[in-house]
């Protein structure tokens, strides 16, 4: 299995004790993100498939099963947190698959499946995370986007609805 591996960078927050949730921590982005946060102190549940699972148990403090499509999985996932530690001060919605190709290459199906992973499962994470953290009134949600070929028409509608779903679940 191959893993990302990112430079540290001198932190100017003290992450220490902060209880931070990821989507898609056994790989990738979110487990080098874990292992960042873990490197500064921070206690961070990871949430990834179950194949992912157990790769992210390797690199986070709590790991459970979530797919980001299942909104009792994003409950469960904050709900372990809560449970465990008692708040959640970061929600990182960084669980993502790629688009694969250009329309033509593409089934609808496959297509829905990109919605419904990178920006129904954002939606269904910051929904999740926002309970307790409005409760608290405190937190930060974060939601990774990364850009790859937007050449292709199924790329620019997917990342360009999940910066206005933010918006609109967080007003």
């Amino acid at each position: 299995m191959s893993h990302t591996t990112v430079p540290q960078a001198e932190s100017t927050v003290n992450l220490a004790g902060r209880v931070i949730v990821i989507t898609g921590a056994g790989s990738g982005i979110g487990r080098a993100l874990a292992e960042g946060f873990r490197a500064d102190k921070a206690i961070v549940v990871g949430g990834d498939l179950d194949r992912g699972v157990d790769a992210a148990r390797d690199v986070c403090d709590l790991a459970v099963v979530c797919d980001v499509r299942r909104p009792e999985h994003n409950d469960a996932l904050v709900a372990a947190a809560m449970e465990q530690y008692g708040r959640v001060d970061c929600f990182v919605a960084n669980a993502g698959i790629g688009i694969g190709g250009t329309v033509e290459e593409q089934s609808y199906e496959h297509f829905q499946r990109v919605i419904q992973v990178n920006l129904e499962g954002v939606f269904l994470g910051f929904k999740a995370a926002l309970r307790p953290m409005r409760a608290e009134s405190a937190g930060v949600l974060h939601h990774i986007l990364i850009s790859q070929d937007l050449s292709y028409v199924e790329a620019e509608s997917v990342h360009a609805g999940v910066p206005g779903a933010g918006r609109e679940v967080c007003v």
